[in-house]
C-alpha cells in the first residue's frame, strides 16, 4: 500500500510540473500571437502580456521556495536560483530573483498602459 501512495506522490509532481510547463508555453504561444509589435519602445498589448508572464514566472519561483519536494520543476528552479555564483549560495535567493522580475513585470505593465 505505501509503494502505491510513492508512485502517486511521483506522479502527482510529474503532472504539476508539466502542467506549469505547458501553461507557460501556452501563455508565451498567446503573448507571441496577439503581440504584432514588440521590442523597445512599443507601448501596448505585448508589454502588457509581458509583465504578465514575468508575474506567472515569479510566482513560479516563489512558489518553488515554498513547495520544494512537490515537484520536478521546483527542484530545478530552486537548484538555479540557489546556485548562482557571486550571490548567496541559498535558498533566500529564490526571494530576491521572485521580488526582482516581479517588479519588472508590473514595470512592463505600467509601461504598456503608457503610465511610466
Amino acid at each position: 500500500m505505501s509503494n502505491y501512495n510513492n508512485i502517486e506522490k511521483k506522479n502527482t509532481g510529474l503532472l504539476i510540473g508539466v502542467l506549469i510547463i505547458f501553461s507557460f508555453i501556452v501563455l508565451h504561444a498567446f503573448i507571441l500571437k496577439n503581440s504584432p509589435e514588440f521590442g523597445p519602445g512599443k507601448k501596448g498589448l505585448s508589454q502588457i502580456l509581458m509583465g504578465i508572464e514575468f508575474i506567472y514566472l515569479s510566482l513560479i519561483i516563489l512558489a518553488s521556495y515554498f513547495f520544494t519536494n512537490k515537484s520536478f520543476l521546483f527542484r530545478a528552479i530552486m537548484k538555479i536560483a540557489g546556485g548562482i555564483r557571486g550571490l548567496s549560495q541559498n535558498r533566500k535567493c529564490a526571494f530576491f530573483w521572485a521580488s526582482f522580475i516581479f517588479i519588472f513585470g508590473i514595470l512592463a505593465i505600467l509601461f504598456g498602459f503608457g503610465i511610466i
